[in-house]
């Protein structure tokens, strides 16, 4: 699977199910809609074959410059996601940024990625920011909220071409998705995803007209997944270095 990316966001019933505070409580935007159902027309294009049966859901966007306040407002939202993300199956949280600014380069989107994790982190009392140590390793991964993420970042600088464009939204998304929900989705659980269905899903994003860098997405270095060049080959994007 090239980058994990969920679709369909859950109903108000299925958010429900549990009492889920994220259901009660999660702030809507000004269209009366939380990021995640903004973020929809990203996913209504998703050439991965696990999209849209998968689910998520978001909190109002961000609207001012500083990405890393972002980031601490939207830990409570994450740390009440992960109390019934398993109960409620859900698979992802959307943090949407609409300061055109935070995504109208690669080294912007790099530093807005940066700053909204950091934030997490700080919320979630890791001021050091030690989460971010060893993220040129192996086989790290985000940790925050009592939770391993995956994290992948969607900004209007991507081009149609490439698998991380907005379609004409000005919005930058950061999708946290927690580790967890791969395992649940596996069959059997927890196993990785087979070779016919990675290869499949390349096969999807080419004919779609926006291939992806299958080398990148197969190394195990997993921060140099979450901001994508803009091109197959292009140098991977060290975005935790920060400035």
């Amino acid at each position: 699977m090239p980058e994990p990316l969920t679709a369909a966001p859950a109903s108000p019933e299925t958010r429900a199910a549990s009492g889920c505070p994220v259901a009660a409580g999660a702030p809507a935007g000004p269209d009366g809609q939380d990021s995640a159902a903004r973020f929809r027309t990203v996913q209504d294009r998703a050439e991965c074959s696990f999209a849209r049966h998968s689910r998520l859901t978001g909190m109002r966007a961000h609207h001012g410059p500083d990405a890393h306040a972002a980031g601490r407002a939207a830990a409570p939202a994450l740390r009440a996601f992960t109390a019934c993300a398993e109960a409620d199956r859900l698979d992802g949280f959307v943090i949407e940024l609409t300061a055109p600014a935070h995504g109208a380069t690669l080294a912007a989107v790099a530093a807005t990625t940066r700053a909204v994790l950091a934030g997490i982190l700080a919320a979630d009392g890791d001021e050091d920011l030690r989460g971010l140590e060893g993220a040129a390793d192996e086989h790290w991964w985000l940790r925050a909220c009592g939770t391993r993420w995956f994290a992948l970042v969607f900004a209007p600088a991507y081009r149609a071409d490439s698998p991380r464009h907005t379609y004409g939204s000005t919005s930058t998304f950061v999708l946290l998705q927690p580790v967890e929900a791969f395992d649940r989705r596996s069959s059997p659980r927890g196993t990785a995803i087979a070779q016919a269905v990675r290869e499949d899903i390349r096969a999807r994003y080419a004919a779609g007209g926006r291939p992806y860098d299958a080398e990148l997405a197969a190394q195990d270095v997993e921060a140099l997944k979450v901001v994508w060049p803009h091109r197959p080959g292009d140098t991977p994007v060290r975005w935790w270095e920060g400035a």
